[in-house]
């Protein structure tokens, strides 16, 4: 639903060098276990490990992931040789550093929750692995396989294989302004009842066949339609600061306040608890949401 920013090179290039060093300490094991020949075969052709494949492993981008995968296919980690690996790497300070390299606080799944958990190393993200680890434990590692999420999202999550079923990719899709929140309502007195009487839906403004197929397939295995109906009193909320948005209380607020907002917009972003500019929805819960309320009401 949020999008997130890919890391700087000099970012991603510091990942790398921490990461190839957890992965070639995993050849040993490899060797091991007659499953993961095809990982080594592919990673280390006639027994030399090949540079630009482990580079597109730890830090290429999606299509780099995808190439891999074709290339390997899914494999059985019986003995959770790469999970004991993200395990390891999840309470390394190097998770601590991507975890603020990141800069959000609110899962882009939902932005129901907040992601981060505090540890004696730092504030922690908790990671969903886009394509799952299940079937492709040689991503435990990528980059750009680990997707922030809160623990709700990471369950639910962890039973779609992106391989298979379309779904959104945070590093690349968003909701933004194309796929909206909505009150469905009978009549207009059915919003001013604290009993409730509306729907929330999703409101598709595109015509990308492909991002529908993705958000639709995220909102029904996410449940994004179920929990944002609990949220119908902050929908209620927003309803009502648009009702105040619309008369002069605004303005004599920020004529009396001018020191503390730059403008009428400033004001009410403060008031609804979101921005009006998409890229700061990260950091705050409910913030896609109340924008979208407010955007239809005002």
């Amino acid at each position: 639903m949020i999008k997130i920013n890919k890391l700087t090179k000099k970012r991603e290039n510091e990942f790398l060098m921490f990461q190839e060093k957890r992965f070639e300490r995993l050849k040993p094991k490899l060797d091991m276990e007659p499953i993961f020949k095809p990982v080594v075969d592919y990673f280390y052709p006639s027994g030399i490990p090949n540079e630009k494949r482990i580079r597109n492993l730890l830090i290429g981008d999606i299509n780099d992931l995808k190439n891999i995968i074709g290339s390997i296919g899914p494999i059985l980690d019986k003995n959770n040789t790469f999970r004991t690996a993200y395990n390891n790497f999840h309470i390394s300070l190097l998770s601590c550093k991507l975890s603020k390299w990141l800069d959000l606080k609110t899962c882009p799944y939902c932005n129901r929750n907040y992601i981060f958990h505090f540890t004696k190393k730092g504030f922690l993200y908790e990671f969903d692995h886009y394509f799952p680890i299940s079937e492709y434990p040689y991503l435990a590692l990528s980059l750009y396989n680990l997707i922030p999420a809160c623990s709700l999202c990471n369950l639910a999550k962890s039973a779609v294989n992106p391989c298979t079923k379309p779904f959104m990719y945070p590093y690349s899709d968003e909701f933004g302004y194309k796929i909206n929140f909505k009150i469905q309502y009978n009549t207009i007195f059915d919003l001013y009842k604290e009993q409730y009487n509306f729907d929330i839906i999703f409101d598709f403004c595109t015509s990308d066949k492909l991002l529908k197929n993705k958000a639709n397939e995220a909102i029904n295995t996410l449940h994004l339609n179920d929990y944002y109906n609990k949220h119908k009193d902050d929908a209620f909320r927003i309803i009502k600061i648009c009702q105040l948005a619309k008369s002069s209380y605004v303005s004599s607020l920020q004529n009396e306040f001018s020191n503390l907002f730059l403008d009428e917009n400033n004001l009410i972003e403060t008031v609804i608890g979101t921005s009006f500019c998409k890229d700061d929805w990260k950091n705050s819960i409910l913030s896609k949401f109340n924008y979208d309320i407010f955007n239809q009401f005002y």
